[in-house]
This record gives C-alpha cells, sequence and structure tokens, in this order.
C-alpha cells in the first residue's frame, strides 16, 4: 500500500531541494492527489522548508489503483527550468513511493508570466 501523501511529500521535498540548490525563490508550490474518493494537498511555500500537509482524506492504495495528481508551482526561475525540476521532482517521488506516473497532459506547461496591461497605480494618500 501507497500513502498518497508519501508521493506527495517526496515530490515537493525535491522540488524545494532543488530550488534551494539553484537559489531559486518558492512563491509557492501544491500538489493535489486525487485517489480513492478523497484528497490529499500538500504545499511548500520555502525551500528551505518541508512540505505541509494540508489535506490528508485518502488512504493508503493497493497497487493499480488510478490516482491523478495535479502539480502547481510558482518558483522565480526560466520556464524550461521549473518543467526540468517538476518533471525530476517527479520521477524522484515515483522512486520514494515505488510508483510511475504518466502525464495525462504532456510534459509540464511552465510559463512566465507578463506584466499587467495596463499597469494600475493606486494613488498616493495626500495630507493637508
Amino acid at each position: 500500500p501507497v500513502p498518497p501523501a508519501r508521493w506527495g511529500e517526496a515530490a515537493l521535498a525535491h522540488l524545494g531541494a532543488a530550488a534551494a540548490q539553484r537559489g531559486w525563490t518558492v512563491g509557492h508550490a501544491k500538489v493535489a492527489i486525487g485517489a480513492g474518493g478523497g484528497i490529499t494537498k500538500l504545499s511548500l511555500v520555502d525551500a528551505a522548508r518541508p512540505p505541509v500537509r494540508d489535506l490528508d482524506a485518502s488512504a493508503p492504495l493497493l497497487g493499480g489503483t488510478p490516482v491523478t495528481a495535479v502539480l502547481n508551482a510558482r518558483i522565480a526561475c526560466r520556464p524550461d527550468e521549473l518543467d526540468a525540476a517538476v518533471e525530476a521532482a517527479v520521477a524522484a517521488a515515483d522512486v520514494a513511493a515505488g510508483t510511475v506516473s504518466t502525464a495525462a497532459t504532456g510534459p509540464p506547461a511552465s510559463f512566465a508570466p507578463s506584466y499587467p496591461a495596463p499597469t494600475h497605480r493606486l494613488p498616493a494618500a495626500h495630507r493637508a
């Protein structure tokens, strides 16, 4: 039996270690794992700290049980670097949990958001 949280913790810990090693700032990294009718959610908000279980609703699963994991990360690095780090984190989690993952939607799809257009600014308060 594999607890979904084991996979999620391994994935986020690997991603956090990669960010710390490369000096990337972690805004957040979250993984939601749906299996057996429940959801397990873990978060990472600092590369120097371990992942936190926000929700652990899934019991250990037997081999062959279908599982869906969605990983969302906001990390200050180039999109191609994040894609490679996520792929490595998934591979590390599979080794740690004894699982095999396949991408349902293709490889990771990271992007660098552009600045808002138009830029919104709030006027400073004036004192008389």
